[in-house]
């Protein structure tokens, strides 16, 4: 179902613009909570991966890592999904 709005909606990867905004107030809260969790304990190594962001690079960079220039023609499926978990799937 397409969206009479389409560029208001989506992205131009064709995610949902809303969807990307939340993921990207949750990480920069967890990013918070991190800071705040590292000055309480010092003695401790605490690791984020920025999972969202590193596929945002990828999509952002695309036509010059690789074969597939993501576009609708494009064989491959991405999905930046909740939290910034990224899943991608060769179809």
């Amino acid at each position: 179902m397409q969206s009479a709005n389409k560029s208001a909606t989506y992205d131009r990867f064709g995610c949902v613009k809303d969807n990307n905004d939340f993921c990207n107030y949750h990480n920069e809260l967890l990013q918070e909570g991190l800071k705040e969790l590292r000055e309480q304990n010092p003695d401790v190594q605490i690791v984020y991966g920025d999972l969202y962001n590193a596929m945002q690079s990828i999509l952002d960079n695309s036509q010059s890592l690789g074969e597939c220039a993501f576009s609708p023609s494009c064989t491959i499926l991405y999905i930046k999904g909740m939290f910034g978990s990224v899943v991608a799937v060769a179809v």
